[in-house]
């Protein structure tokens, strides 16, 4: 991706879901800027997950596998287009310009600079925040900013338990159990009983502070919908300098 002009003239990436175009930039900016360190993480994958595949991983013929879809998981089959283009794309890799490859790693590394600032180093989900988090630290280090900002919020989502590393999908669902119960609470006429009053007027009070009061930081040009006057599904951290993240 060079920009946004560049976005506009594949409109296929303005309809996909989020999580995939978010998780999609992440490892191939790594791979683009480094491919010792992406080859590096994945063998570290290989070795601990050798028994997904059904034969030895080095002798995959991983092109191949583009179309090799399981039916019932082929909602949108791949058209005769999109197999030309991902050929080029496939062979263009190993002969790639590299002033156009700068310009589209930069703004690849802007889009997960910005998703970092929006989120508060959250970002959207654990996959994409540990990609952020390595590209950030292949960027700028172990003593910048964002990777110590990346290490305090990884405790959020993954943790060591009875079974070893365990790995949590949000690092909460406040706002969405919260809400769900007032209104099971109302529905069953409950709320309007001077036992429950209070405890629904608190519970219409927190509601009212969990409300997004202000739009990302850069929610324009990262891409974003406005938030300004939503509500969010887990909660929003509002820090000393006054700045709202959106998790």
């Amino acid at each position: 991706m060079v920009g946004s002009k560049s976005q506009r003239l594949y409109p296929h990436e303005l309809p996909l879901w989020c999580q995939i175009q978010d998780a999609r930039k992440r490892p191939n900016s790594i791979l683009a800027r480094s491919p010792p360190l992406f080859l590096s993480l994945l063998k570290v994958l290989i070795l601990h997950h050798q028994e997904i595949y059904v034969e030895d991983y080095h002798t995959i013929n991983w092109p191949a596998q583009r179309n090799n879809i399981n039916k019932a998981d082929e909602y949108s089959p791949h058209s005769t287009l999109f197999n030309v283009i991902a050929a080029i794309l496939s062979a263009y890799e190993g002969y790639a310009f590299q002033p156009l490859r700068r310009e589209g790693l930069a703004r690849a590394y802007r889009l997960i600079v910005m998703e970092d600032e929006n989120t508060g180093y959250q970002t959207i989900a654990p996959v994409s925040k540990m990609f952020n988090l390595i590209a950030r630290f292949h960027a700028e280090g172990t003593e910048s900013v964002a990777y110590k900002e990346h290490m305090i919020k990884r405790q959020d989502f993954m943790w060591i338990g009875a079974e070893g590393m365990m790995v949590s999908g949000t690092n909460g669902t406040q706002v969405w159990d919260t809400a769900f119960l007032a209104q099971a609470v109302v529905e069953a006429g409950l709320a309007e009983e001077d036992e429950f009053k209070e405890s629904m007027v608190k519970t219409l009070q927190w509601l009212d502070q969990a409300q997004i009061t202000t739009n990302p930081k850069h929610y324009a040009e990262a891409y974003r919908h406005t938030t300004k006057g939503a509500w969010g599904f887990r909660l929003v951290s509002i820090l000393c300098d006054s700045k709202v993240f959106i998790h």
